[in-house]
């Protein structure tokens, strides 16, 4: 039967990955090779080909193939509906392959094939046979808003015959998945079914997570193998999370949280949040109505049922706190935050709700997390849920918000820079911080060094085994946020006295593999000097030791300002001893003033005249820190791309254009231009009247505000 194909076809499998393949017929109508149904297919066939071009379903009823199709026995009809499924089945699998071929959209997309499905149910089929291919048809079928009589037919049927305690198994399964669809977020016609499976599904956890994503799955299940009381602890918390419907938990609601945290037990409220933090990335298994055939990336779309109730347990984590949380925690925000195609970010509240925790928890660990995330993270509203995070964390360490960042940087068990040694019975486990990520090595009692995973080892520290190895996972995922870190410091305008440096950056476990492969400069009484960390001392660029006191304060050095012979001496230097920077230091580039720029004096045409791609140029905006808005094609203004730089009291803005003025052709289905020109960069004041443009072009200007500021001078 071609159902377990659809099935398997709906989540994403190829179709000739399934043993099946389609075949057009001469008239383009898609059929399933492999069908069993040849004759109730050619007489399908006939109707097909006469109401190809009928959108309207009753028109179908007066095709004198029709008729035809309702005569017969129970079984003969069944075996009708049963092709017709398959046709639905069949045509997706053409738009997979051709999306561009909508030629017989009339009869499937427009619910005529429904029409045809309920007219032979109500007429009299077999319900035992095709009860259980319907419902799975519907939780997979596309054009779900015309199914909603079949479905009903269907249910109809089930709750003349069952209660909710004789429903078999199987029914049941497929039932409760239905359930969850039509609970969730954009299913408009959902009311209606919702009222019928109440009726005949009872009472249940599907009332509080669908069972549709990996983690609701397995969360489930979890709670069904409790016994008694234990169970009902579960679903009593669960329940009280299906209620965190606010953007904030009030006071009363994480008072009622954590009495239920406390009567079910932190360690199984721990097992059950780490259990749903560690499948949350994997999206949603098996049926799902709103995915399309153009859009596979919808299967990360969170089930906002499911959204609400995680976001409850993540307010609820601060309960009881530890590093393995706190990490699980971090990662997952990172996945919430994920942008999907056609959709924007996976799940923004659920998002907050992790942010939230970590500054809750407020522990330095909960901090760096919240640090990895900052720089992993590109969604605007996000940067604004993590600064409040960091401010709320500092007020809870009493600490200064502008070092919070920087003081809690975890050293995930590294005894030194870049190195962890840990015994494990005839082996010691050496992990070992790089330029690019983590190695582990095991080295033996005579000093011999075995890469793989020792037997014994797995065998007898399987707990050691697995906490180093998340370790090296969050090493490999902290240091790029902290290479963009401070890469930033300079424009921060960033110094520490020694001694402070020297703890949190030169001889911090993790930071130090980073710092000590930059240039920084110490001052001592006025007199400046630009210094590395080599051969196990501060050396300059001569190799000769730079002298420090406690009145030395250090700052990144930058080769804005600095002579070209001090820039070139140390691009010499670092090849020379063949260090590779954590990111561009020495060999950054520097845009000297040219004569042209001299005489526009206010702005550079350096970067103007050139057409690019919007979408990649917004989202290396995002990556770099700059504002931008994407141009639509309508009768707006938008202000430049532009980067805030208070410690400098400037804002720097590329002038920039939609290109083209074709709706369709140059830009995509929502009006968005696909491509920019380029224009003028300038400086002006942090706080100058922002200008605008209109969207089609006509220049930059301050609208109806009054203004005589001017652009900054270039020099």
């Amino acid at each position: 039967m071609a159902l377990e194909q659809m099935y398997a076809f709906r989540n994403g499998q190829p179709l000739d990955a399934l043993g099946a393949t389609i075949h057009l017929e001469p008239d383009g109508f898609a059929m399933l090779q492999s069908s069993d149904l040849k004759t109730e297919h050619e007489v399908l066939g006939q109707l097909l080909r006469k109401s190809e071009r009928q959108y309207n379903p009753d028109s179908v009823v007066e095709n004198p193939i029709y008729p035809r199709m309702l005569e017969g026995g129970s079984g003969d009809r069944t075996r009708v509906y049963l092709a017709l499924l398959e046709r639905t089945f069949s045509y997706d699998a053409k738009l997979r392959a051709h999306p561009e071929d909508f030629s017989h959209s009339g009869f499937f997309d427009y619910g005529a094939a429904t029409m045809v499905l309920v007219a032979l149910f109500q007429k009299g089929i077999d319900q035992n046979k095709v009860l259980l291919p319907t419902l799975d048809w519907f939780n997979t079928y596309r054009f779900n808003y015309y199914g909603v009589p079949l479905i009903e037919c269907a249910l109809s049927w089930i709750s003349s015959i069952h209660s909710p305690a004789t429903l078999p198994a199987d029914l049941r399964e497929r039932l409760v998945a239905l359930d969850g669809q039509v609970r969730d977020g954009d299913y408009a016609p959902a009311d209606r079914i919702k009222v019928q499976l109440e009726a005949i599904l009872g009472d249940g956890p599907w009332r509080i997570i669908a069972p549709c994503e990996a983690w609701s799955r397995a969360a489930t299940n979890h709670i069904l193998e409790m016994k008694g009381d234990s169970q009902d602890r579960f679903w009593r918390l669960l329940k009280h999370c299906h209620a965190a419907k606010s953007a904030r938990p009030s006071a009363r609601w994480l008072k009622s949280g954590e009495a239920l945290v406390e009567d079910l037990g932190r360690d199984a409220f721990m097992a059950l949040v780490l259990l749903a933090l560690e499948l949350v990335d994997k999206g949603r298994i098996g049926p799902m109505i709103s995915l399309s055939w153009e859009n596979i990336d919808q299967r990360q779309r969170m089930h906002e049922m499911n959204a609400t109730v995680l976001r409850g347990l993540l307010w609820l984590s601060p309960c009881e706190t530890c590093s393995e949380l706190e990490r699980a925690i971090g990662r997952s925000a990172v996945s919430f935050y994920r942008k999907i195609r056609g959709l924007g970010p996976r799940a923004v509240k659920v998002g907050n709700a992790a942010v939230f925790a970590l500054s809750d928890i407020g522990t330095r660990e909960a901090v760096g997390q919240l640090s990895m995330l900052k720089a992993r993270t590109k969604f605007g509203s996000a940067l604004k849920e993590i600064d409040k995070a960091y401010a709320f964390a500092a007020a809870k360490l009493g600490l200064p918000v502008e070092e919070i960042e920087e003081m809690a940087v975890p050293a995930y068990g590294l005894t030194e820079v870049g190195v962890c040694e840990e015994p494990m019975g005839e082996f010691t486990a050496r992990l070992t911080v790089t330029g690019g990520g983590t190695e582990i090595a095991w080295v033996k009692a005579d000093g011999k060094v075995q890469k793989g995973v020792p037997a014994a080892v797995k065998k007898e520290f399987a707990e050691e085994l697995k906490e180093l190895k998340a370790a090296a996972k969050d090493i490999e995922r902290m240091l790029p946020a902290q290479k963009e870190r401070i890469d930033n410091l300079f424009l921060q305008q960033k110094s520490w006295p020694f001694a402070i440096w020297r703890e949190r950056y030169l001889d911090h476990p993790l930071v130090g593999v980073i710092s000590r492969r930059l240039l920084w400069v110490f001052t001592t009484g006025g007199k400046a000097v630009t210094g590395i960390w080599f051969d196990g001392r501060l050396v300059d660029v001569d190799l000769q030791p730079v002298a420090a006191s406690q009145e030395t304060t250090v700052e990144l050095w930058h080769p804005i300002g600095r002579d070209l012979a001090e820039i070139m001496g140390w691009r010499g230097w670092l090849d020379a001893q063949q260090i590779q920077q954590p990111f561009k230091q020495a060999h950054r580039q520097v845009y000297l003033l040219t004569d042209a720029e001299r005489n526009t004096r206010t702005y550079s045409n350096r970067f103007a005249g050139h057409v690019i791609k919007q979408h990649q140029f917004n989202a290396l905006c995002a990556a770099r820190g700059w504002k931008n808005k994407l141009r639509l094609m309508v009768d707006a203004d938008f202000p430049p791309a532009s980067k805030l730089l208070p410690q400098w009291g400037l804002r720097a803005e590329y002038w920039i254009e939609g290109a083209g003025d074709e709706y369709g052709r140059d830009t995509n289905e929502t009006g968005t231009f696909l491509y920019l020109t380029t224009d003028q960069v300038r400086f002006h004041p942090v706080e100058a009247v922002q200008r605008t443009a209109h969207a089609g072009g006509g220049g930059y200007h301050p609208g109806y505000q009054q203004t005589d500021d001017e652009p900054m001078p270039l020099e």
